[in-house]
């Protein structure tokens, strides 16, 4: 809930703040003598400008982290060697050593299900199965 309201209260203070400097920037070079019509087409302008950067920003602030062990989680790789219920595993491109939570042979699909320190938790990837 503090992590919503602080980027709310950024956001209206980046905007405002932004919005601001660029009308006194105006008002500096000279063009306050423009009709009124100029200015609410630039007032506009920066409200649509603002709305879809805060909408940009909302939208990848709900996105899945993609690094750290909780990018890792869920993703799907391939068993490159075997030693009983631990091993080497492929997953998007890297070479990892895994714990798997089933006997599994090298070729086999497989999804993490967790990250240990360097160690992924690994099990089959049901949905390879079926192909």
């Amino acid at each position: 809930m503090l992590k919503k309201v602080l980027t709310i209260l950024g956001l209206v203070a980046f905007f405002a703040f932004d919005d601001g400097l660029l009308v006194f920037l105006f008002f500096k070079i000279g063009f306050p003598h423009l009709s009124v019509g100029v200015w609410v087409a630039i007032a506009i302008f920066l409200i649509l400008l603002n709305v879809s950067l805060a909408l940009v920003v909302h939208r990848v602030m709900l996105r899945r982290s993609t690094t750290g062990a909780e990018g890792l989680t869920s993703t799907t790789g391939v068993v490159v060697v075997s030693q009983g219920r631990r091993g080497k595993v492929e997953v998007r491109g890297e070479h990892w050593d895994a714990e798997f939570t089933e006997d599994l042979k090298p070729g086999d699909a497989i999804r993490v299900r967790a990250v240990r320190g360097l160690m992924l938790i690994v099990e089959p990837d049901e949905r390879s199965k079926g192909c």
